[in-house]
């Protein structure tokens, strides 16, 4: 544990600026959202400390989407088109504009006050030109119902729906129809983090959208009892599409080719 908290607060000092406010947030001493000053020049605002600091954690100090972290090499500088599933406040997102500075980047974040901190991030680091956001879900292009809870606002899922959440009506996209309506050839990096929805979404992916993506970093999810939803099967699944898989953190894999 103390290693862990170690490696944090270095990760924290080298990444950012104003590092003294993640202790006084993390503890309650500040009150509203915070603004973290990145040594990048970046900036990421987070509303009170939830789970917005585990995202930044997992994100900028554990590096838990960087596959280079992992043994797997992946060259940032080179990536043209990345799609973030889960976009949540922009963490990943920004991590990826700074990472990969030629690529553009489309984002989807169906819940609605995440959604607005995300935009947020997106225009206060003059990133509009780079980053289309969508306020939408993954699904079949349908309207579904997301259960949304305000001290899980990373946890909102469709699954989720025996634990008390508040329900929204969103508007979803299939991965087939973010790749065709944004003329992507080659998706260089996809993020996924959509709390249950990545089973339906890559199962039901026409087999020739595969060999157009390079890399796939995805946090799979236990929410649903439907036999095929889980990592065992999606990762077969990957497999037979031509990808190698590895399970490098607790609950998340990389699908590479």
């Amino acid at each position: 544990m103390l290693l862990t908290y170690a490696k944090l607060l270095k990760e924290l000092v080298l990444q950012v600026r104003n590092w003294p406010v993640y202790f006084l947030n993390r503890f309650e001493f500040l009150k509203g959202n915070v603004r973290y000053k990145l040594r990048n020049g970046m900036t990421i605002t987070t509303r009170p400390y939830c789970i917005d600091g585990s995202a930044l954690n997992e994100v900028w100090f554990d590096h838990g989407y960087d596959p280079n972290a992992f043994g797997v090499r992946f060259d940032w500088s080179k990536a043209k088109n990345i799609v973030d599933i889960g976009g949540h406040i922009g963490t990943f997102t920004l991590f990826a504009a700074a990472r990969a500075p030629d690529a553009h980047i489309v984002t989807l974040e169906p819940e609605p006050g995440n959604f607005a901190v995300l935009t947020a991030n997106i225009v206060s680091n003059a990133l509009l030109t780079r980053i289309t956001p969508h306020n939408m879900g993954l699904g079949n292009g349908k309207s579904i119902t997301l259960f949304t809870f305000p001290h899980d606002r990373g946890g909102n899922s469709v699954f989720r729906t025996q634990e008390g959440g508040v329900p929204v009506t969103i508007e979803t996209v299939s991965i087939k129809n973010i790749f065709d309506i944004h003329n992507i050839d080659v998706c260089d990096y996809m993020k996924i983090d959509c709390e249950g929805a990545e089973y339906d979404a890559l199962y039901e992916l026409p087999a020739e959208y595969f060999p157009r993506i390079r890399m796939i970093g995805m946090e799979y999810h236990h929410f649903s009892s439907h036999p095929e939803h889980t990592p065992d099967k999606l990762q077969a699944h990957l497999e037979r599409n031509g990808f190698t898989v590895k399970r490098h953190k607790k609950s998340m894999m990389l699908a590479f080719r």
